[in-house]
């Protein structure tokens, strides 16, 4: 082989090289596009401020009976929310100061958060332990790939609500002896926490 040959050998491995990288970047390059698809719509809202917000109400509530606490959220696009349900049984029994030494059980309440279609939504149970505060803590959070779906749709906000019910008064019953006082219900108090978008800065309006 003259050095000509050797010449026009190298050359056209050189060629061979220089395509197979560029192959293989581009190919790099279109896979990491695709990938990216996933990762850039997750980093669509990075670049927004998530605000963070509370609301709270209270109630008073006979056993078997429910109240509907409504929060409407119109204008946000909500990423995170909780509620936290607490509340305290009464320590003495009904009536006039007794010589008799009563107990009273625990008082079972249940609380839901959900959102106006009723698609997402957390609910819990929860008795107070004896002589202590009753607490119920709920927890909800919505993937990114929702809250871009929604926003395709057009979404405005919506109402959302919690439904808090009393399931069960536990009476009060006598250390000695069977004859013990109703527990006609309890108050509660409720603390509903939201990190949410605003549409109005995500669409520029």
């Amino acid at each position: 082989m003259n050095s000509n040959d050797r010449k026009v050998t190298f050359a056209g491995i050189g060629v061979l090289l220089v395509m197979l990288i560029s192959a293989l970047l581009f190919g790099s390059n279109a896979s990491g596009g695709e990938g990216g698809g996933g990762s850039s719509t997750t980093d669509m809202l990075l670049g927004y401020v998530l605000y963070t917000d509370k609301v709270s109400f209270s109630g008073d509530l006979s056993e078997g009976s429910s109240e509907t606490q409504e929060m409407d959220l119109s204008g946000m696009l909500v990423k995170n929310i909780s509620a936290t349900l607490t509340w305290t049984d009464e320590s003495k029994p009904p009536g006039r100061p007794k010589i008799r030494q009563y107990t009273n059980a625990p008082d079972t309440f249940s609380v839901s958060i959900s959102d106006m279609s009723g698609n997402r939504t957390s609910s819990d149970t929860g008795a107070n332990p004896p002589g202590q505060e009753g607490s119920i803590s709920l927890q909800l959070s919505i993937p990114d790939e929702d809250l871009l779906k929604l926003l395709d749709e057009d979404y405005q906000g919506e109402v959302w609500t919690v439904l808090v019910s009393m399931e069960d008064a536990g009476n009060w019953a006598p250390r000695i002896g069977i004859i013990g006082f109703n527990d006609p219900g309890n108050s509660y108090s409720l603390v509903v926490d939201y990190e949410y978008y605003k549409l109005a800065e995500i669409r520029g309006e």
